[in-house]
């Protein structure tokens, strides 16, 4: 089963003040999926507790890989359309560079 996206607005897309949990200081755990979707959980709160916070979608077949850069707000994709997909964050959406 595909998890539902969140009901309020995603994680990456607010706008961040001093009071709100930024990515800096979050966990975020990227996923491949057979859906051609990839999916970014929270994952640093209690264990067990993690939650999805945005679906990004942009492939058009199965996603193999995923892998965030170690030092930079990117992640790489790779998938069974023969692409690979480099994703930043946008204000508006975050959107591949093809």
């Amino acid at each position: 089963k595909t998890p539902s996206p969140p009901s309020s607005p995603p994680l990456l897309l607010q706008p961040l003040t001093a009071d709100d949990v930024s990515i800096h200081n979050s966990l975020i755990l990227a996923t491949g999926s057979a859906d051609s979707n990839i999916y970014l959980f929270d994952v640093g709160g209690q264990p067990g507790c993690g939650h999805l916070v945005q679906t990004l979608e942009g492939h058009s077949d199965r996603v193999y890989c995923v892998s965030f850069h170690p030092t930079q707000p990117l992640l790489a994709s790779a998938a069974a359309d023969h692409l690979i997909k480099i994703w930043i964050p946008s204000p508006k959406l975050p959107v591949p560079i093809t």
